[in-house]
């Protein structure tokens, strides 16, 4: 009986092991499931390694329609790496060897210690010899960024399966598992995640693991325990669990129970994990510290939407640039700086959604007659062809909280935005009370020079006004206000707001308590 979620089958290559290619660090070399890796990842010269540019033809069809098809195939499959590509490169290549270093198949500790581990699943003891917890790292990033797509770009580095037969001379039979990508549980069920990566297996190598662990309703402990076996027995080097966002859909308590199974699986399995996931994700290893602390073994890894100044998006704009299928392509290095910015004002340098506007607007533009590429095409699409999409890319650019969807693209310090949210509060009412008073000023000014009845004549015919000017011209409007408004003893307008700001009120709830009500006019000339 299957799961009643199938997981997706990510697999790989599978070929012959051949040694010698990996590097020439003796601890290597003496391990043959880290002598049939490939090189070590120089960051400084194989960045290309991760890049995909289909070619668009020469000469290009007439009909605007197969124009269309060209740019689509071609972006389907173009792929752009950045520094971030290289730097998660790195840390999985770290993970991945780091995590072998101590499962050598010909050290003694390790043979032993194989149905000794096992055993001490049961117990929850485990050799410390045989761990490798702090080889773990959790991957985080905003939606659309290629998350998945730069993991699957760089897992295929690796062949996934490798068939060993001897080693250094000695017979090796053995069928080696190098990685596992596959999708957290949509219920967050640690039970399905067990149930699911031994169907994974089967889907790979051809297994029955499933049919074989899953007979009589096995428990949580025990489908574990089948985990720790089938690691073993295929050496699997690196367990990459995605989508593990979906955590915060589910019930807090199953949420914490998979995280914390997560820590355990490092510590019975031996093998590193990484845990990928949205911007949504970071709040759950913000909440289980265990987890926060082991998923930066090897450096916390964060995605976010590129800045427009930075120099990962220039690089991908003048990458995807060259995939025109206008007339007139754009060549002038001041028209691509124009396009270049009002994509990312209307992507907010979010990949995926740069890339769609990039292809909708040469649609677009073949479909009307135009000549080339513009900016008025793109904000045209972005405009009509967002939906909803857009209404998040504008509550992005503003830092508004709570508004749905804005956690899979974001991480913002929600402390520091409402402290600007407070200062901007503050600045407004103390720009309102500026205008209103100087308005109470001017009418009380108008007032009196027409109020005849106010004024006496002296002998001498000079007329006395009986309200007095003020003598001091150098106290503000807003000063003025804070006198008339308080006792003697009572505390100045500065004050209140400050004390108000303290206890976490508004300005104009504070400035209320104390009976000056700037949006009235009774309130405030009271």
């Amino acid at each position: 009986m299957q799961s009643d979620q199938t997981p997706e089958l990510r697999s790989g290559e599978k070929q012959p092991a051949e040694y010698g290619s990996s590097t020439s660090l003796p601890q290597h070399a003496s391990n043959p499931c880290i002598a049939c890796l490939p090189a070590i990842l120089n960051p400084f010269k194989d960045a290309e390694l991760f890049a995909t540019y289909p070619f668009l033809p020469d000469q290009l069809d007439e009909n605007p329609a197969v124009r269309m098809h060209e740019l689509e195939a071609a972006l389907q499959d173009w792929y752009q790496p950045t520094s971030g590509t290289i730097e998660l490169a790195v840390a999985l290549d770290q993970l991945l060897r780091g995590g072998y270093l101590k499962r050598n198949p010909f050290l003694t500790p390790y043979q032993i210690g194989r149905e000794d581990d096992l055993k001490r699943l049961q117990t929850g003891l485990v050799r410390a010899g045989c761990r490798s917890a702090s080889l773990t790292t959790r991957f985080i990033g905003a939606s659309g960024m290629g998350k998945t797509t730069a993991l699957e770009k760089i897992l295929s580095r690796y062949t996934q399966v490798i068939y060993h037969q001897e080693f250094q001379g000695r017979p090796f039979h053995f069928t080696q598992l190098v990685w596992i990508h596959m999708d957290c549980p949509f219920d967050g069920s640690p039970r399905g995640l067990c149930l699911n990566f031994l169907s994974t297996v089967d889907g790979i190598l051809g297994t029955t693991y499933y049919s074989e662990y899953s007979r009589g309703k096995p428990n949580t402990d025990q489908l574990l325990m089948a985990m720790a076996r089938v690691v073993r027995n295929h050496a699997l080097g690196l367990f990459v669990i995605d989508e593990i966002n979906v955590l915060r859909d589910i019930k807090t308590e199953g949420a914490t129970k998979l995280l914390s199974f997560f820590v355990q699986l490092v510590n019975t399995l031996g093998v590193p994990v990484m845990s990928v996931g949205t911007c949504r994700a970071s709040k759950l290893f913000q909440r289980a510290f265990r987890q926060a602390r082991r998923g930066t073994g090897q450096g916390a890894l964060t995605w976010l939407p590129f800045a427009k100044n930075q120099t990962d998006w220039t690089l991908l704009f003048n990458s995807l640039s060259r995939y025109q299928v206008m007339d007139v392509p754009i060549t002038s290095a001041n028209e691509l700086t124009k396009l270049r910015n009002v994509l990312h004002e209307e992507s907010v340098g979010i990949v995926d959604i740069a890339v769609k506007l990039w292809k909708f607007a040469q649609w677009r533009g073949l479909a009307q007659g135009h000549k080339s590429l513009s900016a008025a095409l793109i904000t045209s699409v972005a405009q009509d062809s967002l939906g909803e999409v857009r209404t998040l890319l504008q509550a992005f650019r503003e830092k508004r909280l709570g508004v749905d969807g804005l956690e899979d693209i974001a991480i913002f310090d929600e402390k520091s935005l409402l402290k600007s949210a407070k200062d901007a509060n503050e600045q407004a009412v103390f720009r309102m009370l500026c205008e209103r008073v100087q308005k109470l000023q001017q009418q009380a000014q108008e007032k009196t020079e027409g109020n005849s009845a106010g004024t006496d004549t002296v002998k001498d015919g000079t007329v006395r006004n009986e309200q007095p000017t003020p003598q001091n011209s150098s106290v503000t409007p807003l000063e003025e206000l804070s006198k008339s408004k308080t006792e003697p003893h009572q505390p100045s307008l500065k004050d209140i707001v400050a004390e108000t700001a303290r206890n976490g009120q508004s300005p104009l709830h504070g400035l209320r308590d104390y009976g000056i009500s700037p949006l009235s006019d009774e309130g405030a000339g009271a």
